[in-house]
């Protein structure tokens, strides 16, 4: 049960964090103007790529403690190959499936698999913000992808600047170069 739970916390952590209707410098954020945030990881290491409304694309990747920008190109292969890995999985069973009108939660989650293998999924859809977590723990090894997507601009440099595992160096050139 440890997979469901988890996922789900960092799922509603990732939501609690963004905000679509944050203003930024005195406007709300225009309908069509969302950002999207990726982070996909295993054991190794972990890439982070944040796209603006109009495709302009920033990311960075963390290995052995050191953080790096790293070519869009890249980075969106990494996130293409972690994901296609990650759909390779089984389906896991589905534990919960809540919907209310502005609102919905889906987990999938295994953690008695016939491989020993941990597997879950987390969807949470809110007030135009869509957070999507995939994860799978297999003999100690683990891998997992997260997409937050329908944010504001706020959110976004909120999210570079709560990422621990970048230096400040990295996180002033991923806001430089998306114009945060």
């Amino acid at each position: 049960m440890r997979i469901p739970i988890a996922l789900a916390a960092l799922a509603f952590g990732a939501l609690a964090g963004c905000s679509p209707t944050s203003e930024v410098a005195g406007k709300a954020a225009a309908p069509g103007k969302e950002w999207t945030m990726q982070v996909v990881g295993d054991d190794a290491g972990a890439v982070y790529v944040i796209t603006g409304p109009d495709g302009q694309t920033a990311a960075a990747r963390v290995a052995d403690g050191v953080s790096t920008l790293v070519d869009d190109a890249a980075a969106q292969s990494l996130v293409g190959e972690t994901r296609a890995a990650l759909a390779e999985t089984p389906e896991a069973p589905e534990r919960v499936d809540i919907a209310a009108p502005g609102f919905s939660l889906k987990v999938n989650a295994d953690d008695d698999s016939v491989d020993g293998a941990e597997r879950g999924k987390v969807a949470i859809r809110m007030g135009g913000v869509s957070v999507d977590v995939d994860g799978e723990d297999a003999g100690g090894a683990g891998r997992g992808a997260v997409r937050i997507s329908g944010v504001n601009a706020q959110a976004a440099g909120d999210f570079i600047d709560e990422i621990d595992d970048l230096s400040p160096e990295v996180k002033a050139q991923m806001r430089t170069k998306l114009g945060l």
